[in-house]
């Protein structure tokens, strides 16, 4: 819900700040080009609050009550562990030199990017750009689930210290890049929800005040990595919530979309564009038709070159049946988010299960950024080579000690 909000009512504020317009200095230029009316930009936003209403009302309704009373969990045991604390070390060995052969950084400067000044992840071929680009999340996950080790021993109060310290590093070495900051903003999503659950449940109070201060830094670093233009801002007197952000700029792909599909510009889109949840599930070399990225798509459609853009879920129904989709995607995804909710709830105690809800509930504000079951390729391509993984080398290491050691003695009860 709360990336629901930011996705929709967020642009909308940046609107109302500036006056009922969009600014031609700091605004998306595709909201500009059209200069839509306040009445134009309300009734599309109408769009959002229909398809997070009825995810609201859908997964309200069978929910229900049930909920984890306890902070317990299993711990995951000791092969587990050093499983995870080994394949991270692997995969980030691994990655290390990777871009080292090619020459490349996985999270350059947004300025350099742009002046072509480095390469990045998109320079490798195309199969080894779909390996590299899944371990590097491979890579995430592994740190995301390290996290509640942490948190299972947060009374030592050296575990505390270490993940704090981490944090600590993780923030300072985001600010110092002046790049991506979703990864960061996900590690302190995640050690927020995961102290939630195994430490001490958050009173709303608490959990709006660090959302709100999760919120702030995300926009303070954007902020800090657009540093070089901010001059130009406070030499025009431009107000902090009119200027350009991601929020506004994916709202903006879903509003191009609704005009130029209004203007018959579009014309028939592919077929495959309104299934690409599914197959992109599939490696494209497997495939016996083109596999279309919507995002892709559309900016070719529209005649925008060399701009990467997230497509949005709202923009993927109103390319399709536009009112009616939304709705039927609201209630979709507010009825599989409640049963997740239930199966979790029954299985409360195990580890992996914690982790795999744990995974969904943060890449979750994906069905608002890109496509609304944009975290089914997510499970299957990152979440499952994880669980694989740790579960083989754990294996593999409690094999090995009962060699070395030999079978455990029974227990004398």
């Amino acid at each position: 819900m709360a990336a629901a909000f930011f996705y929709s009512a967020y642009p909308m504020i940046n609107f109302i700040a500036n006056g009922y317009e969009w600014d031609h200095y700091t605004s998306d230029w595709r909201l500009t080009s059209g200069a839509p009316t306040p009445e134009l930009v309300g009734a599309f936003g109408w769009r959002y609050a229909l398809y997070f209403g009825c995810f609201v009302l859908t997964y309200l309704l069978l929910r229900g009550r049930t909920r984890v009373r306890s902070t317990e969990m299993d711990s995951p045991g000791r092969s587990r562990i050093i499983a995870l604390v080994t394949l991270l070390i692997l995969m980030q060995t691994f990655l290390i030199v990777i871009a080292k052969l090619y020459n490349f950084e996985y999270n350059a400067p947004y300025s350099e990017v742009l002046s072509g000044a480095v390469q990045t992840l998109v320079s490798l071929p195309h199969l080894l750009l779909q390996f590299v680009q899944n371990f590097d999340h491979i890579r995430f996950t592994y740190s995301q689930f390290l996290i509640s080790i942490f948190l299972l021993r947060w009374r030592d109060w050296r575990y505390r210290f270490a993940l704090i310290a981490v944090l600590m590093v993780d923030i300072i070495y985001t600010a110092s890049q002046h790049g991506s900051r979703s990864e960061l903003v996900l590690l302190l999503l995640t050690s927020v929800l995961l102290y939630h659950r195994m430490v001490r449940p958050l009173k709303l109070k608490w959990a709006l005040m660090i959302g709100c201060a999760i919120f702030g830094g995300f926009l303070t670093l954007g902020v800090w990595r657009n540093r070089a233009i901010q001059p130009l801002y406070d030499e025009s007197h431009v107000p902090f919530l009119v200027r350009n952000n991601e929020f506004q700029a994916v709202w903006a792909t879903s509003y191009d979309i609704f005009r130029l599909k209004r203007d018959g510009i579009l014309g028939t889109p592919p077929w495959q564009l309104f299934f690409s949840d599914f197959y992109f599930l599939v490696p494209s070399q497997l495939l016996p038709f083109e596999k279309i990225d919507p995002s892709a798509w559309y900016l070719n459609a529209a005649g925008i070159d060399g701009v990467g853009l997230m497509f949005g879920a709202v923009g993927q129904a109103v390319l399709g049946f536009d009112w009616p989709e939304i709705f039927v995607r609201g209630i979709l995804l507010g009825a599989i988010a409640a049963l997740l909710h239930r199966w979790y709830v029954r299985r409360y105690r195990s580890w992996w299960v914690n982790m795999f809800y744990l995974f969904v509930s943060v890449w979750t504000y994906y069905s608002m950024r890109q496509t609304s079951f944009a975290s089914l390729y997510f499970i299957v391509y990152w979440f499952v080579p994880t669980f694989l993984s740790v579960e083989l080398v754990a294996m593999l290491l409690r094999k090995t000690r009962t060699r070395v050691l030999g079978p455990a003695a029974p227990r004398l009860t």
